[in-house]
């Protein structure tokens, strides 16, 4: 539970001053509320990388399994 916990944090940050301490993907202002709503209305990781370049494949890929 540990590494997963490691693995969770190290995607997402929350800080007060970046989009008013909503969790973010890390090292952008991409609230991650916003990446799990397009992957519940089956956007494809594929096209969210194309809709969000700067979100590395193996983040988004740790929120989808998440």
């Amino acid at each position: 539970m540990k590494l997963q916990s490691y693995i969770i944090e190290s995607c997402v940050e929350i800080n007060l001053d970046k989009c008013g301490g909503n969790p973010i993907v890390r090292g952008t202002r991409i609230e991650l509320s916003v990446i799990v709503e397009l992957l519940d209305n089956g956007m494809k990781i594929e096209d969210i990388l194309k809709m969000f370049p700067e979100i590395p494949l193996d983040k988004v890929r740790v929120i989808y399994e998440n």
